[in-house]
């Protein structure tokens, strides 16, 4: 072998370890871009939500705004209303008039712990003990 091809045998491993380590490099470059597009969206998501939370609590200060949610969502009642309760579906055609529940619906009802309490030590048995 003459000096010639021994210099090209080492430029053409020298090159062959460059692409090798330049190559990896750009993959772990493309890896990191990519995680940290993940993480920028998931900070995005988490924003977003942190957003529409605020937003729910700057209504919760409102007392209308509350009283509308509790009625309209969650279907409260405030003591000495009559609640109205359709009882079947009908077609958009018919209009038919809603039933008026004529009992009044108790606003007070007791206290878990106090359905508990009635449970385990019933009224009628704590007035028969001697």
């Amino acid at each position: 072998m003459t000096v010639r091809q021994i210099v090209a045998a080492i430029a053409v491993v020298a090159c062959v370890v460059f692409v090798m380590g330049y190559s990896s490099r750009v993959v772990v470059g493309l890896r990191a871009k990519n995680e940290l597009t993940q993480w920028q969206n998931g900070v995005q998501e988490i924003q977003e939500f942190s957003d529409e939370i605020q937003s729910t609590l700057d209504g919760m200060d409102d007392p209308a705004a509350v009283e509308s949610y509790v009625r309209n969502e969650k279907n409260w009642v405030k003591p000495g209303d009559q609640p109205v309760a359709p009882l079947q579906h009908s077609s958009p055609d018919k209009t038919e008039e809603p039933v008026v529940i004529e009992e009044p619906v108790e606003a007070e009802e007791p206290a878990n712990w106090q359905l508990w309490w009635q449970l385990v030590a019933p009224e009628d048995k704590a007035e028969e003990a001697p």
